[in-house]
């Protein structure tokens, strides 16, 4: 599966013949409305675009245009992100980035807002008549094959039907680019080689990543080299990878969301035994952590019952997974039920991994801010 990936990997684009059913897939992205805080319109400083879908079929597919509903604090961060579900169609085609680019936005700091929510729009486009900046917003992952990809950017009069074989590739220094926390960004360019194997007529096809990145991509394609012999219409796939992490808020102490009738210890994280789970893949792209605060009770054999989502941080999905990291876990049994316990997941990115290796583990800080 394709859509942008690791600079240069995506050497060359082949000449692939005519696929006929691609004239029947269509790709699904999606444009947030204007974000609204109570009664007033609050402008972007940066709307993070979510990733698109795939659609294959002849008839225009049903599409989720979700309403979220959130907060704003004092540095710009959305956060207590959760979804409408009276606007959530269950079964239609939606995307898993609704939350995680909505994370990843940045609002005016130094107001904080309240009663804040925004819909996504949905537009469906035959995947031939895609524009680049959609093609940029497929995901890695995407359901997409990689001649379906390049066909697309295919032009007739093009023989790069082969990757060139390199000689010097030169690669972006991106850790030079300002980071854009939060940020997916990549750049798609188009280039031929010459006789004696340098680049020629260099194009670029597009770039969402910061302003900084359009050159960079296009130098390093003009200071690259392959084996000699000419080749029209080659394509080179740049993805800027995240650096900086994104932190959610401090956890908040348990004591002002215990139940006054809670039969518990008050902090429940250290009854509770769980495993490392996969970390949420669209919050990882975006190398955003989480947490949740979980409330349970809890069985004399130690099985955890009635999970209900106190509040995640910056996303209701921290929630959703906690849920899971719990019913995968137990406590010791008990000779009486224990009721309305609460635990702290959290879900930490592995600084020494560039794209996160990840798991929710039970916060045995205390539930005190860190």
């Amino acid at each position: 599966m394709i859509a942008l990936i690791s600079a240069m990997a995506l050497a060359a684009a082949p000449a692939p013949p005519h696929h006929y059913h691609l004239d029947t897939i269509r790709l699904v992205s999606w444009q947030a409305s204007d974000v609204v805080c109570g009664s007033d319109t609050v402008k972007p400083v940066r709307m993070e675009v979510p990733a698109a879908a795939i659609v294959r079929g002849a008839d225009p597919a049903e599409v989720a245009e979700p309403v979220y509903q959130f907060r704003i604090d004092a540095y710009g961060r959305p956060l207590s992100i959760r979804a409408d579900e009276a606007s959530v169609f269950y079964g239609r085609i939606s995307s898993e980035d609704f939350e995680p680019a909505l994370a990843g936005s940045r609002f005016p700091t130094a107001q904080t807002r309240a009663s804040c929510t925004v819909r996504y729009v949905s537009r469906q486009t035959p995947l031939r008549d895609a524009a680049i900046a959609q093609l940029l917003t497929i995901p890695p992952d995407g359901d997409l094959s990689y001649n379906e990809f390049a066909e697309v950017l295919h032009r007739p009069e093009d023989t790069c039907g082969t990757s060139p074989t390199p000689r010097n590739l030169v690669y972006p220094a991106f850790d030079q680019l300002p980071d854009l926390v939060g940020h997916l960004g990549g750049a798609l360019v188009r280039y031929d080689v010459d006789a004696a194997g340098a680049t020629t007529g260099i194009e670029l096809l597009g770039s969402n990543g910061p302003a900084e990145m359009a050159p960079m991509v296009l130098q390093a394609v003009k200071d690259s080299r392959y084996a000699a012999g000419a080749k029209h219409g080659c394509i080179a796939g740049f993805r800027v990878p995240g650096r900086a992490t994104l932190k959610p808020p401090p956890i908040p102490a348990n004591d002002p969301f215990l139940d006054p009738k809670h039969r518990c210890p008050r902090d429940g994280s250290r009854l509770v035994h769980v495993e490392d789970v996969p970390f949420p893949p669209p919050f990882q792209r975006r190398n955003i952590e989480g947490w949740a605060m979980i409330r349970f009770d809890v069985a004399t054999d130690g099985t955890l019952e009635n999970l209900e989502t106190v509040r995640a941080e910056p996303a209701s999905e921290f929630g959703d997974q906690a849920k899971g990291v719990l019913l995968a876990g137990h406590a010791d049994p008990t000779p009486t039920r224990l009721i309305g316990c609460i635990a702290n997941i959290r879900f930490a990115l592995d600084d020494n991994a560039p794209l996160g290796v990840t798991g929710g583990k039970a916060d045995n800080s205390g539930g005190q801010n860190r």
